[in-house]
């Protein structure tokens, strides 16, 4: 479904210049709709979508040293969704009185169907220059059903941290990211969530996917593993641990994290100073939606707080996660929470 254009088609160049030509490759709206999102090449890689092809230049004249030029190329072509949050909302109290309550419109201007995955937004950071280990957002959601989409039991929460960065990389395993993770707020209790190539670190030596493991701070032992969620040429990764691995259990404190990052192939690092809360079992806010949104579709997002729970375990707000976003903060609205004067 690829249009391929040549324009000049034909070119004359002086002895020893350079003369430019200009090549077109394009597809149809249609035809880049189509095209697979991450989610689904992730989970099979035959759905990647390459173009691929030469151009030739083929000499008008004959003689000795005189040969076609030929140049080969390979395109894979990525359609982009457009998930757009408002960057405000105004919360008010419920009927009720128990929460804070709003609605964020959420529509897709892009091309392509994309999604949007809620967290509670609990860290940012400036840029820094530091690439693809530049930290932008980080958030959290606990989920009450596991990695593999079955229900858990009410004992346990499925925490899924987000991470987006300023800058994409190319394949995330060239990276690590340490999520430190202090069960009680206390600072003696803690647990490190690193995402980081699976083979360089069950084997010694890089595989290209990226793992997530869950180490205790004590001791340093490895405690749980799964693979992260971190598409290629992408700019956010996700990475799941269950809350019953960190000893986590209902009607414990709200637990307390922060991230560090380091690139492996360069000097680059980025560490944020902050801190992000969440309590798994009685979230301060909502979080954990999933809504797709086809092309041009726009969707309502309830938010709520509960200030009262909002004191101890507090929120910059809702991070809006879309892996078919362009790479970069486009991949992670961020909506900031302001609690109205009648809160608690």
């Amino acid at each position: 479904g690829v249009h391929v254009t040549v324009r000049p088609a034909r070119v004359t160049v002086a002895p020893h210049g350079t003369t430019s030509f200009t090549v077109v490759l394009s597809l149809t709206a249609s035809a880049v709709a189509a095209l697979p999102s991450v989610e689904q090449v992730k989970d099979a890689a035959a759905l990647l979508t390459t173009v691929r092809g030469a151009v030739l230049a083929t000499p008008t004249t004959a003689g000795a040293g005189i040969y076609p030029l030929r140049v080969p190329f390979l395109i894979a072509p990525r359609g982009l969704s457009n998930v757009v949050a408002p960057a405000t909302v105004s919360l008010a109290p419920s009927a009720d009185g128990t929460r804070d309550v709003a609605s964020a419109s959420l529509r897709n201007t892009g091309i392509h169907a994309g999604v949007a995955d809620v967290y509670s937004w609990g860290l940012r950071s400036g840029p820094i220059g530091a690439g693809s280990v530049d930290v932008r957002a980080v958030g959290v959601q606990s989920l009450t059903t596991g990695l593999d989409g079955a229900p858990l039991p009410d004992s346990d929460r499925m925490l899924v941290f987000a991470v987006n960065t300023y800058e994409p990389w190319s394949s995330a395993a060239t990276d690590e990211f340490d999520i430190l993770i202090n069960k009680n707020t206390s600072g003696t209790d803690w647990y490190i969530l690193s995402t980081l190539d699976h083979g360089l670190a069950t084997a010694g030596q890089p595989d290209g996917r990226m793992g997530c493991f869950l180490f205790r701070g004590s001791d340093q032992q490895l405690v749980a593993a799964a693979f992260a969620d971190a598409p290629d040429n992408s700019s956010t990764l996700r990475c799941g641990v269950l809350a019953s691995a960190i000893g986590l259990s209902s009607g414990a404190q709200p637990i307390a994290y922060t991230i560090q990052s380091v690139s492996l192939v360069s000097a680059a690092a980025d560490a944020i100073a902050g801190i992000g809360y969440l309590d798994p079992f009685a979230p301060a806010i909502s979080q954990g939606d999933n809504i797709n949104l086809a092309p041009g579709r726009s969707a309502t997002l309830p938010l709520w707080v509960d200030p009262v729970a909002f004191a101890t375990q507090p929120a910059l707000g809702w991070m809006i996660v879309s892996p078919d976003d362009a790479s970069g903060p486009a991949q992670a609205e961020t909506i900031p929470v302001v609690l109205p004067p009648t809160s608690p």
